[in-house]
This record gives structure tokens, C-alpha cells and sequence, in this order.
């Protein structure tokens, strides 16, 4: 699949996470989430899970979707207070 391809159907995922990783650049979705979430620094992962919420910052607006979001900060051990 070509590099541009992938920046249309994933834009802010390839954005957000390219610049940190080159390879987030080819990867689709769901491989980005395996690869930047699979370290174990509670710093980097505080600075991933920051840069998703800016993401979906329209949508976590609602309840719903925040307490799923806050439910995946905790499963990393992360409150979504520490969050920027």
C-alpha cells in the first residue's frame, strides 16, 4: 500500500506518531497503536495517551466516550488527570 494511501485513511495517527517513529509512517492504524504502545516507560506512555486525547479531543467531550478513554488510560496505570 503506498505511503500515501495510508496518510488518507489514517491522517492523524501517521501525523501525530510519524515524526516520533518514521516507521509509524507505513504502518496502518492498528499497527501504530501495537507499536507505540507496546513500551513499558510510563513517560512515553503518558506523552502517547496525551497525544490521542488531542486527537479525539471533539469526541471525548462526551461522557461516554471519556470513560472508555479514562478505562484504557487505567489500564496502563495512568489516570486521565495526568494527562496535557
Amino acid at each position: 500500500m503506498c505511503g500515501l494511501t495510508i496518510l488518507r485513511n489514517y491522517p492523524n495517527w501517521v501525523r501525530t506518531f510519524g515524526p516520533i517513529d518514521p516507521e509509524c509512517k507505513k504502518l496502518k492504524k492498528k499497527d501504530i497503536i501495537t507499536r507505540i504502545f507496546s513500551t513499558s516507560n510510563r513517560a512515553d506512555l503518558v506523552n502517547y495517551l496525551s497525544a490521542v486525547k488531542a486527537m479525539y479531543a471533539v469526541p471525548i467531550k462526551r461522557p461516554d466516550v471519556r470513560e472508555k478513554f479514562a478505562r484504557v488510560c487505567e489500564a496502563f496505570g495512568i489516570d486521565i488527570g495526568e494527562l496535557v
